[in-house]
């Protein structure tokens, strides 16, 4: 499970990399609809990644496990989930605007 997690947050990592810039090449550009919608998708790609960095934290060091990672697993868990949602709504609402452009 420690190597599903340990892809999971490369993945998401490199997803998140590859749209933030595909949203500053947007602004660039003045489609600010566009770079929004693309922020969105960043947003949820580093909740992905968060999320995974917490589960690692929480599960994958289970004998170990400590105060100091149950409180990291948990901050990585809230900021992950808050990432995650926000970026769903956001890209529900720019999805939208997108398309009908």
């Amino acid at each position: 499970m420690d190597i599903v997690l340990f892809f999971v947050v490369i993945l998401a990592a490199g997803f998140s990399i590859f749209y933030s810039f595909r949203g500053r090449s947007y602004k660039k550009k003045g489609e600010f609809d566009m770079m929004r919608f693309y922020t969105a998708k960043t947003n949820i790609a580093m909740g992905t990644m968060l999320i995974a960095m917490a589960l690692v934290q929480l599960v994958g060091f289970y004998p170990e496990i400590t105060g100091w990672r149950i409180g990291v697993g948990v901050v990585f868990l809230a900021l992950g989930l808050f990432n995650f949602i926000m970026g769903i709504k956001y890209h529900r609402i720019f999805a939208a605007k997108v398309t009908n452009s």
